[in-house]
């Protein structure tokens, strides 16, 4: 059966989500200081590790990031001011 699932995603350069296989992401968005993705999954399906960066306005960003990654979307968090956080997933091959 297919649902709409929240995911949160860790507050590190680097998140690694438990997400069940082929889950579709649609949204991302920081909610109450906590980034959050929202994914269309088959909760039939079995569980994966998905690899996602998180990179703030002005931050040093992979050289292959346009190779290797999937931008995703952007959410704001406050930690004492706005920060926008920009999402990229890891290219599976």
């Amino acid at each position: 059966m297919k649902s709409i699932h929240k995911f949160q995603l860790g507050m590190a350069e680097r998140s690694l989500v438990a997400m069940p296989e082929g889950a579709f992401v649609i949204r991302v968005d920081g909610i109450d200081g906590f980034l959050y993705l929202w994914a269309v999954v088959d909760t039939e399906a079995q569980m994966v590790e998905r690899e996602f960066l998180l990179f703030k306005t002005g931050a040093a960003m992979p050289d292959d990031i346009l190779k290797n990654y999937s931008y995703l979307g952007c959410g704001g968090i406050f930690v004492q001011m706005e920060l926008m956080m920009y999402v990229w997933e890891s290219i599976r091959v």
